[in-house]
Order: C-alpha cells, then sequence, then structure tokens
C-alpha cells in the first residue's frame, strides 16, 4: 500500500513539475547565495493578458505550495473511505469551487452542465418560484418575493432566511448553486426551510414552480394630494421607460415633490439604473464607476441624453435589502444632490462579476473583477449606502412592510392610500417632501 502512495505521489509530483516547466519560467539560484535561500526556488505564473495587450504581470509563487496541495490530495485519495467521491477530476473541481467560494460570495466555479442551465437561464426557458436571493452567512436571505409569484402565492416572505431546499442545507453554496435546487420543471413541487423573525422554530413551505412574469414598475399613485409615488421592484430593460410614463401622468395631476421607493429592490441592469438615473441628472454626469485589478476593469458610466423628468424634490427610500442597480441609482441621486436618501443601509452589493470560459467541457469561472463606486468615489461593496435621514423600522413594522406593498401590487388607488398609511418610512418621506416645498 505504500509503495503505491508513493508511486501515485510521485505521478502527481512529475505530472506537476512537467506542467510548471511549460506553462512557468522558473528562477534559477544565483551563485553566491547559501544554501537556505537557494532550496526555495520561486515559479512565475502568468496573469491573463488584458484586452489593450500590455505585457503580463507576475507573482511569485513557492512550488512547496503546489506540492502541500498534492500531498494533501494523495492522502485524501488513498485514505478516504468512499473511493467514488475522491476521483482526481472531481477533487479539482470541488477545489477550485472552494477556491471561489471563500473569495467573496459572488465569485463560482461554473461546471460544463452549469454553464448549460446559464445559457438556457438567459433565454427564459425554466420555471421558477418568484424570488430573488443573496448570501447571507451559512444562509440565503430571501430579498424580494415578486408580485402574484408562486412563492409570495405559498407565503414565502422577503426577509425570510432560506437554510434548506428540499431538506439539503443550502450552506456552503454559491448563489448560482441555490438557485439551480430552487428551479426545476414547471408545475414541480420544491420545499424550502426558513428561519423568519418572531418564529422560534423553522418555517417549512411548498411552493409549486411555474413561471414568472416581472413588472418593474408598481403601486405608482398620488398621495396626500400632491406627491408622486413609484416603486421600482427592479430595473429591467423597459424600467426607464415604463418610469417615464407614469412621470408623464404625475405632470398632469401637477404634483409638487415625488417619492421613488427601492426598498427590497434588489438591483437588476446596470444600463437600467444609468437610464433611470439620466431623467432625473444632467447629460453627461457620472453614474458610477469601476475599478479592478485589470486596466480594462477602470471605467466611467455617464447619463444619456434621454428625456427629462421636472426638477421636483425628491426622496429615495432605500433599505437592507436594496441591491446592485439600486445602489447604483440611489448613489448617484444623492452624490449630485437630485435626491435626498431615507430609510435604512443599503445592502452593499456593488461588485462586477465577469464570465471566464476554461476551455472546451471544463465549464467556466464567475470571478469578480472590479467594484462599483459613486461618482463622490465611496465604494459600494460591502459597505452598503447610509441614508441621508436614518428611519429604523420596529421587528413588527418591517414584517408588516416585507409582507405587504413591497411584494406585491395594489390598485385601486384609494386601497394604496390605506395601506401605505402604516408604512412610517413613506410617511415620513412624504413629512420631508413636505417641508421642503414649504420652504421653496
Amino acid at each position: 500500500m505504500k509503495t503505491k502512495t508513493f508511486h501515485f505521489f510521485l505521478i502527481l509530483i512529475l505530472t506537476a513539475s512537467t506542467v510548471c516547466s511549460t506553462l512557468f519560467s522558473a528562477e534559477k539560484p544565483e551563485k553566491g547565495k547559501n544554501k537556505e535561500e537557494n532550496s526555495s526556488i520561486k515559479i512565475n505564473i502568468p496573469v491573463p493578458a488584458p484586452a489593450s495587450r500590455k505585457s503580463w504581470e507576475h507573482e511569485e509563487f513557492d512550488y512547496r505550495d503546489i506540492a502541500f496541495f498534492l500531498r494533501t490530495l494523495s492522502l485524501i485519495k488513498n485514505a478516504y473511505a468512499d473511493q467514488e467521491k475522491v476521483k482526481t477530476k472531481t477533487l479539482l473541481h470541488k477545489a477550485l469551487a472552494g477556491l471561489l467560494r471563500e473569495l467573496d460570495p459572488f465569485s463560482s466555479y461554473i461546471s460544463n452542465d452549469q454553464a448549460k442551465d446559464l445559457e438556457e437561464d438567459t433565454k427564459g426557458s425554466f420555471a421558477g418560484i418568484g424570488v430573488s436571493i443573496m448570501s447571507r452567512g451559512h444562509a440565503m436571505e430571501i430579498v424580494t418575493v415578486f408580485d402574484a409569484s408562486p412563492a409570495e402565492k405559498a407565503g414565502v416572505r422577503s426577509g425570510d432566511l432560506l437554510i434548506a431546499v428540499d431538506g439539503s442545507p443550502v450552506s456552503g453554496l454559491d448563489i448560482s448553486e441555490c438557485v439551480k435546487k430552487i428551479k426545476g420543471e414547471k408545475g414541480t413541487l420544491v420545499k424550502l426551510k426558513l428561519l423568519r423573525k418572531g418564529l422560534n422554530t423553522p418555517l417549512e413551505l411548498s411552493v409549486r414552480r411555474g413561471e414568472v412574469k416581472v413588472s418593474s414598475i408598481v403601486n405608482s399613485t398620488v398621495l396626500r394630494n400632491a406627491f408622486g409615488y413609484v416603486r421600482i421592484t427592479h430595473f429591467s430593460a423597459t424600467t426607464a421607460t415604463d418610469l417615464m410614463k407614469e412621470i408623464e401622468k404625475f405632470k398632469k395631476k401637477k404634483i409638487k415633490g415625488m417619492v421613488i421607493d427601492v426598498r427590497n429592490n434588489p438591483g437588476g441592469l446596470l444600463v437600467s439604473a444609468i437610464a433611470v438615473s439620466s431623467i432625473f441628472l444632467k447629460n453627461g454626469v457620472e453614474v458610477v464607476s469601476t475599478s479592478g485589478h485589470l486596466p480594462s476593469s477602470k471605467k466611467s458610466f455617464t447619463t444619456q441624453n434621454v428625456p427629462k423628468a421636472p426638477v421636483w424634490p425628491m426622496v429615495i427610500l432605500i433599505n437592507g435589502a436594496s441591491a446592485s442597480a439600486a445602489e447604483i441609482f440611489a448613489g448617484s441621486m444623492r452624490d449630485h444632490r437630485r435626491a435626498v436618501l431615507a430609510g435604512t443601509k443599503s445592502f452593499g452589493k456593488g461588485s462586477v462579476q465577469t464570465i471566464m470560459p476554461l476551455g472546451k467541457k471544463e465549464g467556466a469561472l464567475r470571478l469578480t473583477t472590479a467594484k462599483y463606486y459613486t461618482p463622490s468615489k465611496k465604494v459600494i461593496h460591502g459597505r452598503g449606502i447610509m441614508p441621508d435621514i436614518h428611519i429604523p423600522l420596529s421587528g413588527k413594522e418591517q414584517y408588516l412592510l416585507n409582507s405587504g406593498h413591497l411584494g406585491r401590487s395594489i390598485s385601486p388607488d384609494d386601497q394604496i392610500q390605506k395601506f401605505v398609511s402604516n408604512d412610517t418610512q413613506l410617511n415620513r418621506a412624504l413629512d420631508i417632501l413636505q417641508g421642503i416645498t414649504l420652504l421653496k
């Protein structure tokens, strides 16, 4: 057995040496250095060249770190009880997945099968339950439950923590793996185990998968006979166009100010956040910028020449589930002094993921390559955006909010006004607008 182990380890080392000699350039030890210094041979790992074709950057790497990994791999392969689980390729893929998962919640290894699933997702050939999720420690947080979705009908609420799908814990999964577990054939059931504030025991719900149709603009109305209110559920390709239609209605009603509600908005398309910001900001001003290690990741995105809204006083409502594109929109409006932000600190998801193919049948990397910065160069990722006016909610108020008008569209207008009368944050936003209009 020891002989087999030694031979296996020797083969791995020889294989690694062959790969290293082909892909990496070893530094030769200089004369005159002692044995201890010479024993640590360094190899250079090339970083993929950016689009500008500048010279590759190199990072020094000690070959003994690779030897340590191969030695560990050898021990696992020889000693693990279930040999079906420790095939070399399987172990390498799992190691790669673990490596990326440890970087951040949004980087991941995409297997060949998952890459096919990703392609299907872009074509819309799947059935889901109508939620958006974000990683929160060892669980996945339900950020948004969409209007009239299977999840809403089953009783899932924004703010719930998803801890298991069909009896399998989600701890250790990245978002793409968790989403794959939730999705399935239309009409089939998926069992969710959830933690909900106020409940001492986990909640188990069965949701029947189905098609999810989502409108990005809901609950547009006039409140207190003077202020327009519109809720943006997410940023899609049609959000800016749909929002302008509501603004035209507000113009006819001669409103004095406007509230845009992006609470529990998980984000969406960057181009949509730029288009919506362009409605309220001057042409050519910066909405957001990105910066990362590669020169190609350093970009600035500016407003477009689009029809503009009147210069009404504005309040934007945000909370801990406002993420990504919603944070980009809110940050740009605040930095350009176009709106007051009210509510609670946003989620803090402000990073750019790039899909990098690894080769035929080898899958791809979803890798965080840059971070978003507001026009005042404040980083969004991991920090979130603090509102100008902090308006906390009690646990009961938060529960009512998550199970209420942020999860569904309500009509007619009188029902909306009745429902939002208990919304502390929205009512404070209206008070702010009233104060601004009185001072004008």
